[in-house]
């Protein structure tokens, strides 16, 4: 019964991963809803659930008790449910502390440069921090008037010294400007 049941779990564990992969559950994300992950992974505990259960109902050697499965499905989405939001919460504390983040370098100091810093600031779980700002000081929100670090013709200097990850168009939709 014991050897039984381990293959059973082995088909389990190794469909559950090719499941995850296929559903990109794996693929690392900055932020995000964790309603909507708690979404996909009872989405991909549920499709293994038929994977498991179409591959078992051909297997004719055995009979495997369907509250087995059903008692396993359930705990799967219990355990990897905790196991993220664990991981999510470390990862927040990391980056509250500076660990894991990704430098951002802003272009523009208007209102949508603000707002950005302001999205960034209230969900810090993301990991971004802002490096500094490239446009005019004269229209700056005082709030942000710091981290001003050049004009747009220093773009490529300031780039090559602060080394962003990524850089933010967040100036008004100007074609040409762009």
């Amino acid at each position: 019964l014991i050897g039984t049941y381990s293959y059973l779990g082995i088909l389990i564990c190794i469909s559950q991963v090719v499941v995850f992969v296929a559903t990109d559950l794996y693929h690392p994300r900055r932020g995000g809803d964790p309603m909507r992950e708690f979404a996909a992974i009872v989405r991909g505990v549920a499709m293994n659930l038929l994977v498991v259960l179409a591959i078992t109902s051909l297997y004719r050697g055995t009979t495997f008790s369907r509250n087995v499965i059903l008692y396993n499905t359930m705990f799967s989405i219990i355990a990897f449910s905790l196991g993220h939001m664990i991981f999510r919460k470390s990862l927040e504390r990391l980056r509250a502390k500076g660990y894991n983040t990704r430098n951002v370098l802003i272009l523009g100091t208007g209102k949508s440069a603000l707002r950005f810093i302001d999205t960034l600031t209230r969900h810090r779980i993301y990991g971004y921090r802002v490096v500094g700002l490239l446009g005019p000081r004269a229209n700056a929100n005082p709030a942000i008037r710091r981290q001003i670090v050049g004009s747009f013709r220093d773009l490529r200097k300031t780039a090559r010294i602060l080394t962003p990850d990524l850089v933010v168009y967040a100036m008004p939709a100007d074609q040409e400007r762009l």
